[in-house]
């Protein structure tokens, strides 16, 4: 259970904060300002259809939190792997939030990207120890490609036009 352990909350707190101080940084060089004003330019000339949005918290967020809700097996294991996906998730639009109130919404499409990374490390990282239940494994593997569909959107909606703004 070495997974668990690296997936704890304290690990997500240093990642958090790891997150906060590279922020803090790009804002003292006044790079998240130019980063917030590009990613605003490009979300308001492409923006994702809205549907998007709605889907994508159903199935990652939503669903997880039902799923933990209503899970009412005594393995304790699949109850720390689910409140771990959570938390690091809660952490995330959390800082989202954070950021969008403190510098604008274009921020939140690089939060988004880092936080993307982490959650698709965490959930290969869970599945490697391969000891669950069918079930717990699909559903891992379900949020794995929904949150690999993720990057990928972002890479090809908001990181290729980024780079050609800058340009």
């Amino acid at each position: 259970m070495n997974i668990i352990k690296e997936t704890n909350t304290l690990n997500i707190l240093y990642f958090n904060i790891i997150n906060i101080g590279l922020l803090f940084l790009l804002n003292c060089l006044d790079y998240l300002q130019i980063i917030d004003q590009a990613f605003q330019t490009i979300i308001d000339e492409k923006p994702l259809p809205g549907y998007y949005f709605i889907i994508f918290a159903i199935l990652t967020v939503l669903l997880p939190v039902i799923i933990r809700l209503f899970n009412n097996s005594n393995n304790i294991s699949i109850k720390r792997i689910l409140d771990q996906y959570l938390i690091l998730l809660a952490s995330q639009i959390i800082m989202e939030i954070f950021v969008v109130i403190l510098i604008g919404k274009g921020t939140a499409v690089l939060i988004g990207f880092i936080y993307s990374i982490s959650r698709v490390y965490q959930l290969n990282k869970l599945l490697e120890i391969g000891i669950y239940k069918t079930s717990i494994k699909s559903f891992l593997k379900f949020q794995l490609i929904l949150w690999l569909i993720n990057i990928l959107q972002i890479i090809i909606n908001r990181i290729i036009p980024f780079y050609y703004f800058l340009q």
